[in-house]
């Protein structure tokens, strides 16, 4: 939002906007040293802070403010009183500011909560199933298979090595070398 109450030209609309809250020409902590600024020097000079990244802390905060104000809420509680206390848009929900523009004062100084806001257009909630788990083969054979393999093998390996090593050597005069010759 502008300090119009606009939405700001860098807005990114969809479904997914629940609620607005200022982003441009921001003040905040000054990112270089003690105080606060609301600008920043810039190639052709002072560039006032704006963005998402400024509004989205906004509305953080003013969660927190709630839980503070409210611990017993749950979190979904604390999401129904940021919308349902807002300044709602004429038409009602839409992707640009979504259930309106948060009130800070009226979500932390409401003692009951406010009731809830319109449903979002296609907010019709379609049952999910959950993945079916796909059944692990079974591997018994093969790892019996592959066991009596490796088992065989070893077997051969032995008894080859055992015959390499009982098998006379012969000398270079083709004839069985004896150790002092």
């Amino acid at each position: 939002m502008n300090p119009a109450g606009a939405p700001s030209s860098f807005t990114l609309a969809g479904p997914w906007v629940d609620v607005a809250a200022t982003g441009e020409e921001v003040t905040s902590l000054s990112p270089v040293g003690d105080g606060v600024v609301n600008a920043l020097d810039g190639q052709h000079g002072s560039v006032p802070l704006s963005g998402t990244g400024f509004a989205a802390p906004v509305v953080s905060g003013l969660a927190a403010l709630i839980r503070a104000r409210f611990p017993a809420l749950t979190a979904r509680q604390v999401m129904q009183r940021i919308t349902s206390t807002a300044h709602h848009p004429p038409a009602g929900w839409n992707p640009l500011v979504g259930n309106g523009t948060i009130d800070a004062l009226a979500a932390l100084s409401t003692d009951s909560p406010p009731p809830a806001p319109a449903a979002k257009p296609d907010a019709a909630a379609a049952p999910i199933t959950a993945p079916t788990m796909p059944v692990p083969a079974d591997h018994h054979s093969r790892d019996a298979a592959l066991g009596g393999t490796a088992i065989g093998l070893v077997v051969l390996v032995a008894v080859l090595a055992s015959f390499g090593a009982t098998k006379p050597r012969l000398g270079p005069s083709g004839r069985d070398s004896v150790v002092g010759d």
